[in-house]
């Protein structure tokens, strides 16, 4: 079916909808007003013999409020009348493509999608992130003037650009779910799984139907009626949102997503996970580095990005969630779309404190929380109720949960291990260069001439991961795999440093302290007013929602 034959279509039906909606049609309002219950027919179903049902049979009484079925029937058609007029706006784009030229159609404003004030505040606030607030002048005074290699040009920090949207993939994906062999499905609930080859090949499109098969298999496409086309748009959607930077890209995304499903569904984390939650932890793996730059929180201070002004605290990070959200406000890619008011409010409460908890400097917080709340933790675990828990230990599990998925790099083999350090390194280098370049004090645990790629994956290992993992292990004992394998790993990096260094002298003259033998930030509070205060004020924000009973 061509192009020029979906859009006449769409047009078609978008008007007989809109006018379905607005009882223009009067076929078409009757037909709606058989639909809604008479207040007559209501009350002679709920009376019999002149005395209320409840009397004669013990039934309790019903009655059906005409205007509140009216009212939800309206809302339902406005809904469709939305998703049609979003179909209308991708033909539309896909049309423009192809052609080359806009579509001059008289009816073409009427039949677009209106944003609404949340949409254009959050296009707003993700415009042109990495953009230096400085001119050019003002850092020639200040003797920087390489920055902006003397151009009166806008000049965006990042180590890769921006990727295009092709609105013809969105309208019509290739997509089989039918396509993944029996051993692959088997291999992916495994904890090393590899989605390296599929990164060589530049094979997005097989990440999407593994994440599809993620969903499927935890039943939240069923539970939460999940549109599986929607499904797929969002992930071909957030995939070119991530940008092609050395690890931060959408296969670090797969991977961690792949080792929360590992956590859910091999580990059993879900007996501690409510199925909302399941969802919310799914989705804040996918987005949880969308638009990543390649430089980190630091630089963008530096640097003074837009993003850095906007933020102040967990700067990529509220950056990344801004995107998620975003999505997740266009019918296209609304996945959350067939929830309830208070079920989206919750997911969006829940993705936006998942995402800031992958900024390191609320490590030490997570960690002291899982030390001292471990042992009820498990007992809640053993009993499979998650309804058990406490707001504040519900949000710790989560942050634990997700927090492991983001460090998982070395619970893998120790050859799948490898290759995400040295991409992990490939980055940290290319910020380094970048700050040279710019004249910016450097980051000494990224200078290429210092680092020791060995030394470097042990204090990741021994600092960070080991006593995070231990402790996790402890709430959720099949995670004590994870800890075998960094073992392992460890030992395996320290036999490789000792074919290169005969002692500890020399090697602490080559190297520059490391990032994981930092201290971290002394927070105070809890896990709860901690998030709350890194979240950046004004940005378009959930309402508060409760969480228990989900």
């Amino acid at each position: 079916m061509s192009l020029r034959h979906h859009l006449h279509h769409s047009s078609d039906s978008t008007k007989k909808l809109e006018r379905k909606q607005s009882g223009t049609s009067l076929s078409e309002g009757n037909s709606m007003e058989k639909k809604t219950p008479s207040r007559k027919s209501s009350e002679s179903e709920g009376i019999k013999g002149g005395r209320p049902a409840s009397l004669n049979e013990g039934l309790s009484l019903t009655v059906v409020d005409p205007l509140l079925a009216v009212k939800s029937e309206a809302a339902q058609l406005r809904k469709e009348v939305d998703v049609i007029v979003g179909e209308f706006q991708l033909i539309l784009r896909a049309f423009q493509e192809e052609t080359g030229q806009k579509h001059n159609n008289a009816d073409q404003h009427a039949l677009v999608l209106r944003q609404t004030p949340q949409e254009k505040m959050l296009e707003k606030l993700l415009e042109s992130p990495y953009t230096s607030i400085f001119t050019p002048e003002a850092h020639q005074k200040n003797n920087r003037a390489s920055l902006f290699n003397v151009s009166m040009e806008t000049f965006t920090l990042a180590l890769a650009p921006q990727r295009a949207v092709s609105y013809k993939e969105i309208l019509f994906p290739n997509i089989n779910p039918n396509s993944l062999s029996h051993d692959e499905i088997v291999k992916l609930s495994q904890r090393d799984y590899d989605i390296l080859p599929y990164k060589e090949a530049q094979d997005e499109m097989h990440a999407y139907l593994l994440i599809g098969q993620m969903f499927r298999d935890l039943g939240l496409i069923e539970k939460f009626k999940i549109p599986e086309l929607t499904l797929y748009r969002f992930l071909y959607v957030i995939s070119k949102r991530y940008r092609a930077v050395p690890f931060h890209n959408f296969f670090h995304a797969f991977n961690v997503t792949q080792t929360m499903y590992f956590f859910l569904r091999t580990c059993h984390a879900k007996d501690l996970v409510s199925e909302l939650d399941q969802l919310a932890l799914l989705i804040a793996t996918i987005c949880h580095d969308c638009d990543h730059p390649g430089l980190n929180n630091d630089f963008q201070k530096k640097a003074q990005t837009k993003i850095y002004h906007l933020h102040k605290k967990s700067i990529l990070e509220n950056h990344h969630f801004l995107h998620c959200v975003s999505l997740l406000t266009k019918n296209h890619t609304n996945i959350l779309i067939n929830l309830s008011e208070e079920d989206v409010s919750h997911v969006l409460t829940t993705l936006r404190e998942l995402i800031l908890a992958t900024d390191l400097s609320i490590h030490g917080l997570i960690m002291k929380g899982l030390s001292e709340r471990k042992k009820i933790l498990h007992k809640a675990w053993k009993g499979a109720n998650p309804q058990s828990l406490s707001e504040e230990d519900r949000k710790l599990v989560l942050c634990s949960l997700i927090k492991c998925s983001d460090l998982s790099n070395e619970i893998r083999t120790p050859q799948i291990g490898q290759k995400w350090a040295k991409l992990v390194l490939e980055e940290f280098f290319l910020q380094s260069d970048k700050e040279k370049e710019m004249g910016l004090p450097l980051t000494a645990f990224m200078d290429r001439q210092k680092i020791i790629i060995a030394k470097e994956q042990i204090n990741f290992i021994e600092k960070l991961c080991m006593p995070l993992y231990t402790l996790a292990s402890a709430v959720f004992p099949q995670i004590e795999s994870c800890v075998r394998q960094l073992e392992e790993n460890r030992n395996g990096w320290k036999a490789r440093l000792a074919t290169f260094f005969t002692n500890q002298d020399e090697i602490k003259k080559l190297s520059n302290q490391s990032i994981w033998e930092r201290k971290q930030t002394k927070l105070t509070g809890n896990l709860t007013s901690i998030l709350a205060g890194r979240a950046t004020k004004g940005a378009p924000t959930p309402k508060s929602t409760p969480s228990k009973g989900k």
